[in-house]
């Protein structure tokens, strides 16, 4: 499950990047990316659980996170570790929810 996320953050932060309002903003492409992740990571970690967990519990925990994180990254560089630890959190979160919600 851990490498589902990590490939599903991947994607997910790579679309970020590549979204409308990441285009010469650097702080804008990281916030993206954050969303980006905070998307990826639960359907990531859901396709290697085999699709038996709850996909909208596990992206419910991790959006909230990214959310959390995106609100606080517009504030400068104090955010930064914020940023790289998020994915670590939502990572570990849509892990745990779709281990507690496999039936």
């Amino acid at each position: 499950m851990i490498r589902g996320g990590l490939v599903g953050g991947a994607v997910g932060a790579g679309v970020g990047l590549l979204a409308p309002g990441a285009r010469g903003d650097i702080g804008g492409a990281v916030r993206n990316a954050t969303l980006g992740a905070a998307a990826g990571i639960p359907v990531g970690v859901h396709l290697a659980n085999r699709s038996r967990g709850s996909l909208l519990l596990s992206g419910a925990v991790s959006l909230g996170i990214g959310a959390a994180v995106f609100q606080s990254a517009g504030s400068g560089g104090e955010a930064v570790p914020l940023l790289i630890a998020a994915p670590v959190v939502e990572l570990v979160a849509s892990t745990l929810v779709e281990r507690a919600t496999t039936p």
